[in-house]
């Protein structure tokens, strides 16, 4: 999505599966010469060919994504986010991921811990929270949120500058 191009590609599809309204692939992509993930909602053609492949007998599905916070993959970091009291019931309910830690505030909040593969998912999963969750570490991901938080701020100030707030109300 974000290279805003479409390209062409030849992939030894390994797995199929269905997660938070879509379905994805994982297989070896001969293009970059590795295991890839797709949405299959993106893929505009498909042309299926004679040519046969085998799983790797190592390919572990679990253990590849075990680390991510929903589909997507990244650099290994270890999350921290405060949730206050008000919604600390709600984080405490779910396991939100297999290496998670909760830690019980004396203020009624809590502290989310977990190492995950890159903050993307993390990031839009924190900001649903708004005020009620602060990012603790990584630093960079603190400092993305508060980028996302500027600019969505912006967007209300000119609209409101621009006297559609009163259309709006």
């Amino acid at each position: 999505m974000s290279r805003r191009r479409m390209s062409k590609r030849k992939v030894a599809p390994y797995q199929v599966w269905f997660y938070d309204g879509a379905f994805y692939l994982i297989g070896h992509c001969s293009l970059a010469d590795e295991i890839r993930i797709f949405a299959l909602h993106r893929i505009k053609m498909l042309h299926i060919t004679d040519e046969h492949f085998d799983i790797p007998s190592d390919f572990d599905f679990d253990a590849i994504m075990q680390r991510s916070f929903g589909v997507f993959q990244g650099a290994p970091v270890k999350v921290k986010v405060r949730f206050d009291k008000q919604i600390a019931g709600y984080i405490r309910e779910k396991v939100w991921h297999g290496s998670q830690r909760i830690s019980e505030q004396k203020d009624g909040s809590v502290i989310f811990e977990a190492e995950v593969s890159g903050t993307d998912e993390v990031k839009f999963w924190v900001m649903s929270w708004g005020s009620r969750a602060l990012v603790l570490e990584p630093a960079s991901l603190r400092q993305e949120i508060r980028s996302e938080c500027a600019l969505t701020l912006d967007q209300y100030d000119r609209l409101a500058g621009a006297g559609r707030d009163r259309m709006i109300s």
